[in-house]
This record gives structure tokens, C-alpha cells and sequence, in this order.
């Protein structure tokens, strides 16, 4: 769990005062001390939002009420892929001891599914979302890129993006007879300064070039360096916007 570094980190006369986490699945494309330098505005920890996903969905309303957060069921998940850390604001609020107890707590719930163990890493988030965590701006949170296809809410944003179903279609995009539309299509990889690769498929392991996630990417990256590409107009600004796959950007 990367909140339960902290006090190892700060435990040190002159150690570090901030620590990123980053998730082993993610692509920096931005300049990292932009986090080391972010205004927390006095909280211990920023990261970023997850709104096609609410706490509920993560632990259930029964858990989270024998454990004392039903409060925060109908809010925001919380994504996993970056993490920043105030070391001092993190001491001072005894966040460590919190999650700690918070941990036994849970391990004790008397309506626990089997599978309690997969969401021990989300925990954390519980305490952090209580004492409040600054969110970090969208370009720092573009996730979603190892999944196979696009969710309600997701399409809705690419439509207001000006991706109609023309433009959609040219990219390679398909529906099924449940109206699940795939490949994913990424609608923030194109200004984002980290890419999150969270989902079944992962870069690394994607060996057609012909499948997998697209990602629209900014229009100064060189057309000839892709081995796959589509060139794609968006509905109503008359733009062409280049589509690749996502798993080029690892590479």
C-alpha cells in the first residue's frame, strides 16, 4: 500500500518532505516536478477521481456501514495510478495509525464476500476521502486504457469531444448486439500528462497491432513514427484527429 510509506519515508531528520507514488501500468508524458511543487491546499495527499466508479461499487453499502463510511458510498472512486504524499500533513494526522485500524477493522466485518482480500488496496482511500484529498487535475489522470471496451458514461464523453458515430466508425470502433461499443477508446490521452493502463490489457502484453485500446494523440507527434494509425474527422469543428493504439505509447 503506498500510503503505509510515508512514515518510512519521513522518519529521517532531512528526508524527503513528498513522495509520488506511481502505479507500475502508467506512462509519464509530463514533467513530474509539476507534483512535487502542487499546492496540496494543507491536505496530506492528492490523487485523482474515477467517477465512472463510486465507492459503493468497490465495497458494498453494508460493508461500508458496519465499518462507519456510508457517507462516502455515493462519492468518486478514487484511482490508483498516481499518488502524492505531504510526509509532514501525513504525520500529523496520524494517517498511518487511522488505516491501520481501519485494516482490522475491516478484517473483522461480519459481511465480507470471499474476495475480501482484492480490496484491501482501496482502503486507504476510505481514510484520505474522510479527512479530505486534494484531486488532481484531469491531464494527470487519464485511465481506462487497459480496458476492453467503452462504458455508458464514456461514450457520452467522446461524443461531447465531437466523436460521432461517422468518426467513430472510421477509427475502427464496432458495437455488439448489447450496444457495448469496442475497442476502448481513450477521450484524454491527447493533452494527458499520464497515461494509466488499468484494465485486463495490459501494453506489455498486447502482440496484434491490429487490436486493442485507441488513443487520439496530440496533433504535433510525428504521423510516420506509428505502425498503426487513423486519421479521423471530429463532427462539427472539422478537425482531423490522429487515432492510435494505446500500446504504441508504452513503447
Amino acid at each position: 500500500l503506498p500510503g503505509l510509506l510515508a512514515p518510512v519515508l519521513g522518519e529521517s531528520d532531512g528526508g524527503p518532505r513528498r513522495f509520488v507514488y506511481l502505479d507500475t501500468d502508467v506512462v509519464v508524458q509530463g514533467d513530474l516536478g509539476e507534483l512535487f511543487e502542487l499546492d496540496l491546499g494543507g491536505r496530506a495527499a492528492a490523487a485523482g477521481r474515477d467517477c465512472l466508479r463510486q465507492v459503493s461499487d468497490i465495497f458494498g453499502s453494508d460493508v461500508l456501514t458496519k465499518l462507519g463510511f456510508e457517507s462516502e458510498g455515493g462519492t468518486c472512486a478514487i484511482n490508483r495510478g498516481v499518488l502524492v504524499v505531504d510526509l509532514l500533513r501525513w504525520s500529523e494526522l496520524k494517517l498511518t495509525s487511522q488505516i491501520e485500524e481501519l485494516v482490522g477493522r475491516y478484517r473483522n466485518a461480519e459481511t465480507l464476500a470471499n474476495d475480501w482480500h482484492a480490496r484491501l488496496p482501496d482502503l486507504p482511500w476510505l481514510v484520505l476521502m474522510r479527512v479530505g484529498i486534494a484531486e488532481l487535475d484531469s491531464q494527470w489522470n487519464c485511465f481506462g486504457l487497459g480496458q476492453e471496451a467503452v462504458s455508458l458514461n464514456e461514450t457520452l464523453q467522446l461524443r461531447k469531444l465531437g466523436f460521432d458515430q461517422g468518426s467513430l466508425l472510421a477509427a475502427g470502433v464496432h458495437w455488439d448486439k448489447a450496444g457495448e461499443m469496442t475497442p476502448f477508446v481513450s477521450s484524454c490521452s491527447a493533452e494527458a500528462k499520464l497515461l494509466h493502463f488499468d484494465g485486463e490489457r495490459k501494453p506489455w502484453a498486447e502482440d496484434d497491432e491490429s487490436s486493442g485500446a485507441m488513443c487520439p494523440v496530440s496533433s504535433t507527434v510525428l504521423w510516420s513514427q506509428w505502425s498503426w494509425k487513423q486519421r479521423v474527422r471530429v463532427f462539427c469543428t472539422g478537425v482531423y484527429v490522429v487515432v492510435i493504439r494505446c500500446a504504441e505509447l508504452w513503447a
